[in-house]
């Protein structure tokens, strides 16, 4: 790492806001582009770049122990753009299944084996490799094209038809 790197780390981990600051301006561009580049959606980019800077701040204590800042930063906007896309695809779902079910023929047994069938189907998915269950998410739940996952993603689209079929196949097993 950097000398001036691991400097800002250290004014950043003692509490020195102008380093926050400084750090902000040095990537807060890039991990927006970054984040964009995987959600194609620039407020949602937006928010989880200013979601990682305020956890920057709110664990700076642990910044001692960064041996890579970009690195570092880079697997915070990567962890941070999964996770929004798993919580997005599960309010997503729970709207669907809500919207499913008219108040005219509600029927309990029904809302309870779908949202059943759905946790079987999140518990699957979850038991996928990370690079899987991010194609498979992109796909099925943000309905994007293999081209625009394999841009996303800077993999082949074979590799996304790939993953997609044995994603496929995984559940297939399982349910």
């Amino acid at each position: 790492m950097l000398k001036e790197d691991k400097q800002l780390l250290e004014q950043i981990a003692g509490g020195d806001v102008k380093a926050l600051g400084i750090l902000y301006v040095l990537y807060v561009g890039r991990i927006r582009n970054f984040a964009f580049s995987m959600l194609q959606n620039s407020a949602e980019a937006e928010d989880i770049t200013q979601d990682i800077f305020l956890k920057i701040w709110n664990s700076r204590e642990a910044l001692r122990e960064v041996d890579s800042l970009k690195s570092y930063l880079f697997s915070m906007a990567h962890n941070a753009v999964l996770n929004f896309i798993k919580r997005k695809g599960v309010r997503d779902r729970y709207r669907q299944v809500s919207a499913s079910v008219g108040t005219e023929h509600y029927e309990p047994s029904f809302q309870a084996d779908t949202l059943e069938l759905l946790r079987s189907i999140d518990e699957a998915i979850d038991g996928m490799s990370v690079l899987r269950k991010t194609i498979f998410r992109m796909n099925r739940y943000e309905h994007k094209t293999y081209q625009e996952i394999a841009d996303a993603l800077m993999i082949s689209p074979k590799t996304v038809q790939y993953h997609i079929s044995c994603a496929l196949a995984e559940l297939r097993k399982l349910l």
